[in-house]
C-alpha cells in the first residue's frame, strides 16, 4: 500500500521514532492511562475489604468479559469510521463505569461498574496500537517494536506517577472511591482533548474499503497471524492466572505496606519509561528471539515472587521487569500485525486483544481457586511460572512455523505461463 493513503506522510519528520502526531496520541493515552492508574494499583485491595474471594474472581472476570467484547468492536468500528472517533468514543463508557465506582462501591454494582470500565479502556489499548499500525504501513514497516513501545512509554510515565498521586491522596484521609471521581473527570478531558488535538491516521480510501468487505473476518487476516495467536494463548493463561492479584500478594504476603507497594508500581513504570526506547530498538535487530527472551523472563520474574519478601527486594524485581514488558510489547504487536492487509489491521489487533483476553475468563477464577485451596498466593504464582515458562516452548514453535512459511513462496519456483 502506498504510504500517500494515509494522511500521515513517509517524510514526516519523527522524534524518538513516532511522528507528531503519534506523540499527540501518546500524550492523549497517558492521560487516560491515569484515568485508570490513579485507583487501578489497590482495586484488588480496596474490594478484599468489602467482597469474598469468589466475588473478586467474577469481578475480574467481568472486566475480562466486557474488555473481550469491547476489543473487537474497536477493531471493527475503526476500520469502517477512522481510529480518532473510535478512541474518543471509548472514554463514555470508560468514565461512566468510574463514576459508578465512586458512587456505589458495593456488591454487586462493583462487578459491572469495572466491566464497563475495562469495556472502554479495551478500546483504548487497540486504538492505541492501531494509530502506529497505520504508520508502520505508510512507512514500510521500518523500527516496529520500537513504534510500538514507545506510543505508550508517556503512559507509563504516567502509571508511575498516579500511583503517588493516589497514595498522597489516601494518606490525607480520603477513600478510595475518591480516586474513581478523580479518574472519571480525568476521562471527560481526555475525551475533549482528543476531539479537539488528534488527527486522523486511516484515510478515507482505506475505511471505504474495509466497510466494503466483510465486517468480520478470520481467514482474511491469514495463516501466519493464527499460528501466531493460538501459540500465545497458553502465556497469556499463566500471565492471567496471577496478576489480578499482584496487589494482594505484596502488601499481605510480602508484607509490604500499601504506600511502599504504590512506589515500587511507580519505580517499574518510570524503569519502562527510560529504557523503552533503547530496549525496543534492540528488539528490532530480531524480533522473534527478543519475544522468546522477553516472555521467559516474565514467566521467571514472577516465579520470583512466589519467594522472598521485603521492600528492597521487591524494587529489584519491580525494575528487573520493566525491560522484557517493552520488549513484549513491541515485538508481540509487530507479529500481530506484520502480514495483515491495511483495511484489517484494527480487526486483527481487536481479535488478538479477544483470543488474550478470553484466557482471563478462566484464568482469574483458576487462580482464585489455587488461592482459596492453598490460603497462598504464593502458590499460585510458582504454578504461574512453571506454565509460563511451558507455554514459551510452545511460542518458539509457532515461530519457527511461521518463519518457515514466510520464505516458502521465494523458495518455490513460479510456474511457466
Amino acid at each position: 500500500m502506498s504510504s500517500d493513503a494515509y494522511p500521515d506522510s513517509q517524510n514526516e519528520s519523527r522524534l524518538l521514532g513516532l511522528t507528531r502526531n503519534l506523540w499527540k496520541l501518546a500524550v492523549f493515552t497517558a492521560m487516560a492511562q491515569f484515568a485508570l492508574s490513579l485507583w487501578n494499583w489497590q482495586f484488588g485491595i480496596h474490594i478484599e475489604t468489602v467482597l469474598e474471594p469468589w466475588q473478586m474472581g467474577l469481578t475480574f472476570t467481568a472486566g475480562t468479559g466486557c474488555s473481550i467484547a469491547g476489543s473487537p468492536s474497536a477493531g471493527i468500528i475503526s476500520d469502517m469510521i477512522g481510529r480518532k472517533k473510535t478512541i474518543s468514543l471509548a472514554l463514555v463508557p470508560m468514565t461512566t463505569g468510574l463514576l459508578l465506582l465512586h458512587s456505589f462501591p458495593v456488591w454487586p454494582v462493583i462487578p459491572v461498574a469495572y466491566g464497563i470500565t475495562m469495556f472502554g479502556w479495551s478500546f483504548v489499548l487497540v486504538m492505541t496500537r492501531a494509530f502506529p499500525a497505520d504508520d508502520l504501513v505508510a512507512s514500510g514497516a521500518q523500527d516496529s517494536a520500537r513504534k510500538f513501545a514507545m506510543v505508550f512509554m508517556p503512559a507509563f510515565l504516567m502509571d508511575g506517577a498516579a500511583p503517588l498521586i493516589a497514595a498522597a491522596i489516601l494518606e490525607a484521609g480520603y477513600q478510595p472511591p475518591t480516586l474513581y471521581l478523580v479518574a472519571g473527570c480525568m476521562g471527560i478531558v481526555t475525551m475533549f482533548a482528543i476531539l479537539i488535538g488528534l488527527r486522523e491516521s486511516l484515510s478515507e480510501g482505506i475505511r471505504a474499503k474495509a466497510r466494503s468487505g466483510p465486517k468480520i473476518t478470520f481467514r482474511g487476516l491469514g495463516r501466519n497471524y493464527w499460528v501466531f495467536v493460538l501459540s500465545m494463548l497458553p502465556f497469556y493463561f499463566s500471565f492471567n492466572m496471577a496478576i489480578p492479584y499482584f496487589g494482594n500478594l505484596c502488601v499481605d504476603e510480602w508484607n509490604v505496606s500499601t504506600t511502599v507497594y504504590a512506589m515500587t508500581w511507580s519505580t517499574f513504570s518510570f524503569t519502562y519509561a527510560l529504557i523503552s526506547y533503547h530496549a525496543s530498538g534492540l528488539a528490532d535487530k530480531s524480533h522473534s528471539k527478543a519475544l522468546l527472551v522477553a516472555l521467559a523472563s516474565n514467566a521467571l520474574i514472577i516465579g520470583a515472587y512466589a519467594f522472598g519478601s521485603g521492600v528492597v527486594l521487591m524494587f529489584i524485581l519491580e525494575v528487573l521487569w520493566a525491560a522484557p514488558l517493552a520488549v513484549w510489547i513491541g515485538t508481540e504487536n509487530t507479529f500481530v500485525v506484520r502480514d495483515v492487509d491495511d483495511d484489517k489491521q484494527g480487526r486483527a489487533l481487536g481479535t488478538y486483544d479477544v483470543m488474550m483476553q478470553s484466557t482471563g475468563l478462566f484464568a482469574a477464577n483458576a487462580g482464585a481457586f489455587i488461592w482459596a485451596l492453598t490460603g497462598s498466593l504464593r502458590i499460585l504464582y510458582l504454578a504461574a511460572s512453571v506454565v509460563g515458562v511451558l507455554a514459551v516452548v510452545v511460542v518458539s514453535l509457532a515461530l519457527r512455523n511461521i518463519s518457515r512459511h514466510r520464505r516458502q513462496p521465494a523458495q518455490q519456483p513460479m510456474d511457466s505461463p
